[in-house]
């Protein structure tokens, strides 16, 4: 072999002993195929994301609507202690 040929082999074979165990067997792809059906689609995040930005401006709403009450409220005592 020319020179550094046989280096380059050592450091390639290294290099495949080093990652073949990490790769993913037939028995993991075939679990993952088991739990694929289960993961959420863009579809389902989408719907998600609506039915959160429903409930915030609900919140949203209720908080500004107590807000104001507690101005009213407030400002009703006041008129009461200075009249």
């Amino acid at each position: 072999m020319p020179d550094g040929t046989e280096d380059r082999m050592t450091k390639l074979e290294t290099a495949f002993e080093t990652i073949l165990p990490h790769l993913a067997t037939k028995a993991d792809l075939a679990n993952f195929e088991t739990v694929l059906p289960h993961l959420a689609t863009k579809a389902d995040l989408a719907k998600l994301e609506t039915d959160l930005v429903k409930a915030i401006s609900k919140l949203e709403s209720k908080m500004m609507w107590g807000a104001l009450g507690l101005l009213v409220g407030m400002a009703t005592i006041i008129v009461k202690l200075f009249t």
